[in-house]
């Protein structure tokens, strides 16, 4: 009986070939060596990308962190709030929503605008 392309539930699957055993289409199929390196390097690839992403995470982190102890050392010589550029006093608003913030607003727009169009170079 061949292939039935409408209801594949009748198909009887691979026909074999006529000096086959009785059981081969019994027996499960091995992966081949192609098959087996190409999960393999599957999966040394998604622990590559785990392994970058982790250590991009652990670096943010590293960073965050030294942003929170310079904030504090802002704090502790009376500079916290101060703009380190135009030295005029940061809204309470944009430390409320980022209280390691170094520059107001102003300031840090023109260091961004300036990065952005040396990048573009």
């Amino acid at each position: 009986m061949r292939h039935d392309p409408i209801d594949p539930a009748r198909s009887p699957g691979p026909e074999r070939p006529p000096d086959a055993p009785a059981d081969a289409r019994a027996r499960p199929r091995r992966p081949t060596d192609s098959t087996l390196a190409r999960r393999f390097e599957w999966r040394l690839d998604e622990r590559e990308r785990r392994a970058h992403t982790a250590i991009a995470g652990e670096e943010n982190l590293a960073a965050e962190l030294e942003e929170i102890r310079a904030a504090r050392a802002r704090l502790a010589t009376g500079t916290f709030g101060t703009c380190e550029r135009c030295l005029t006093q940061i809204p309470l608003s944009r430390l409320r929503a980022w209280p390691t913030a170094r520059e107001c607003a102003a300031c840090r727009a023109r260091v961004e605008r300036q990065a952005a169009a040396g990048s573009s170079r």
